[in-house]
């Protein structure tokens, strides 16, 4: 955009002669074509986008008009305008170098025992696997032990897990106590690299290690169909890797098919996309550049969270195995907004109070016990919609209880044909799915050392 506008004020002076008739007419034009989109979007359908445009050429000419006879006028303001343009580019430039700033920090792998799965040439199946079951990995945010919830029992929940074949390791935790260094650290298969004075794997780097993970790359390597089902939060919402991608909105499910590209992977991504619809040329662009006419559910929306259970339920019988199903449901953790029987709160900072239910101790139980629910009829339905017995993992990126207690979490595993053998009480995520991979599909990975990272 700015070397566009610079190329139009250099036109403009050849043409004109003037340096400031030339800019104020440039910089006029340049408004009136960034802010069309903008005005479409405040005024919505109560002012056709045709009928805005006429007024905005009408008035843009109008102003540019007076502008090109009243040059001094143009020279009285230019302190003004220079210092406002250069405002105007040092928000956005400053957004930015921060965010290239993050993207440069994307934690490199650490040498383990193990050697880094990225150059580790052992991608087949083993010479005794004969069948490849589908793959679910459930991540609850925020659910903690049973040993670690406050004034709550849940050992009636993981009883019901065990009736169902599962088994609930004991001691099991988060290498983490952060959603955005825990969910990157457990698709990888190993640990975070240690930056000092750093916070490991936040912002753009966690999203670039989640966005292209090496469990769904090992997963599609051996022939798996990788389904990701959106949050609607930052982390967890794309995919640059994945074959089927599914979102939620009140008008019904959004499916992509094939990968996303990641920021700057395509000339027409939805950076540009989203930036060509605030111009003036969003009239005239092809139907490529409309956006769904209903927008997803935000990750807090009660709405998105039983429509992702309610998509799992049909995931076995609506997609060919085998396949990888990775969802990241931002429950049990705040806001608390689903009560233990499903009443909801559609205000984000509202939410249900400790005391709205005397029945539970406080909202986040109440929020868990109808969590327990949909998770249960799910797996249910997973279990009896399979074609052959598949491995079911449920775990969270890190509990609710505070201190040391933070790395106590729920971990399920479905593991059929004797798999349940292989897990052991005090197992971490970052050692999950190794031991999945080997038992299953004989990769050969081995296990790191389990041990808790940051505070």
């Amino acid at each position: 955009a700015l070397l566009l506008v610079a190329a139009a004020a250099l036109l403009a002076f050849a043409l004109m002669r003037d340096a400031h008739r030339a800019a104020a007419t440039v910089a006029i034009g340049t408004v009136a074509f960034f802010a069309f989109g903008h005005l479409s979007n405040l005024f919505g359908a109560r002012v056709d986008d045709r009928l805005l445009l006429g007024v905005l050429v009408a008035g843009t000419g109008g102003v540019g008009l007076f502008a090109f006879n009243r040059p001094g006028r143009v020279r009285a303001m230019r302190a003004y305008l220079n210092v406002a343009s250069l405002l105007l580019v040092a928000m956005p430039a400053l957004t930015i170098g921060y965010q290239v700033a993050q993207a440069a920090s994307v934690p490199a792998p650490v040498s383990e025992s193990v050697p880094d799965l990225s150059a580790d040439p052992v991608l087949e199946l083993g010479p005794n696997v004969a069948t490849r079951p589908d793959i679910y990995y459930i991540i609850l945010d925020a659910y903690s032990r049973a040993d670690s919830i406050p004034g709550f029992d849940n050992r009636e929940f993981v009883e019901a897990l065990e009736r169902r074949g599962f088994v609930v390791p004991a001691g099991a935790r988060s290498n983490y106590t952060r959603t955005h260094w825990s969910i990157p650290s457990s698709l990888n298969l190993r640990y975070l690299e240690e930056d000092e004075g750093g916070d490991r794997g936040a912002g753009a780097g966690a999203a670039a290690l989640v966005r292209d993970h090496r469990l769904g790359r090992i997963l599609q390597e051996l022939g798996y169909e990788y389904v990701h089902v959106a949050s609607g939060y930052e982390l967890t919402s794309a995919s640059a890797i994945a074959d089927v991608r599914v979102d939620f909105s009140p008008e019904g499910l959004l499916t992509t098919v094939g990968a996303e590209r990641g920021a700057g992977g395509a000339v027409f991504g939805e950076f540009t996309r989203q930036f060509l619809r605030t111009t003036l040329l969003r009239p005239f662009l092809p139907g490529y550049f409309e956006l769904p006419g209903n927008e997803p559910y935000p990750w807090w929306h009660p709405a998105r969270t039983m429509e992702t259970f309610a998509f799992l339920e049909t995931v076995a019988t609506e997609f060919d195995g085998p396949k990888f199903v990775l969802a990241h449901v931002v429950k049990p953790h705040a806001p608390f907004n689903l009560d233990q029987y499903g009443n909801v709160v559609l205000d984000p900072l509202e939410g249900f109070a400790d005391d709205h239910d005397p029945g539970v101790p406080s909202a986040y139980v109440g929020q868990l016990v109808y969590l327990n629910s949909l998770l249960l009829d799910t797996i249910d339905a997973i279990i009896e919609g399979s074609a052959q017995p598949p491995i079911i993992v449920i775990a969270s990126d890190h509990g609710e209880a505070p201190d040391l207690e933070k790395y106590n979490i729920l971990m399920a595993l479905y593991l059929p044909d004797g798999g349940a053998g292989v897990v052991y009480e005090d197992v971490t995520l970052v050692n999950m799915f190794r031991l999945v991979l080997d038992r299953y599909l004989g990769l050969g990975l081995g296990l790191l050392e389990d041990r808790v990272v940051g505070p």
